[in-house]
């Protein structure tokens, strides 16, 4: 578990990320698509309106944009693992650079995630029963109850 004083930088760290990003677009609009340049073999070419309104649609329909028109983590999430569902047959040829124009778009989930990577550590009760140190220390403990109880007197006994 993370002491609230790493929580606090961490979380301060993170805002001051996303502040430095501010001048990134926030909102995967048909605006922003509109009028980027992709490359092509046969040259630049501009995104028209309805190149970036299927851009948009495509967004929406896979749930890779929110109602506020920002990218999701479901969409980061299915890039990461390769599984990011097919584009519009007009837009497969330059799916590569289509995709970096999505990703220019800053979302919070592209923020690093950072946790304090101290885990408790644990030893199998199995494991720690079998050293031979703690077997030593358990017959030890044994003989010395078993001197101690033979030396009380036997008026001391739970009978009396």
């Amino acid at each position: 578990m993370a002491s609230e004083s790493y929580t606090a930088f961490v979380s301060g760290l993170q805002k001051e990320i996303a502040d430095t990003l501010t001048s990134r677009p926030r909102k995967a609009t048909e605006a922003y698509f509109t009028g980027k340049t992709i490359t092509t073999d046969g040259g630049p070419i501009e995104i028209t309106p309805a190149m970036a309104k299927q851009i948009y649609r495509y967004l929406v329909k896979n749930d890779y944009s929110d109602e506020s028109d920002q990218i999701t983590t479901a969409y980061h999430e299915a890039k990461e693992a390769r599984t990011l569902a097919a584009l519009p047959d007009d837009l497969k040829p330059h799916a590569d650079q289509i995709f970096q124009i999505i990703d220019s778009v800053f979302s919070d989930a592209q923020l690093p995630k950072v946790d304090d990577g101290r885990k408790p550590k644990t030893i199998p009760l199995k494991e720690t029963l079998g050293k031979r140190g703690f077997k030593n220390t358990g017959r030890a403990i044994t003989r010395r109850l078993s001197i101690a109880s033979s030396s009380i007197p036997t008026s001391w006994s739970a009978n009396a």
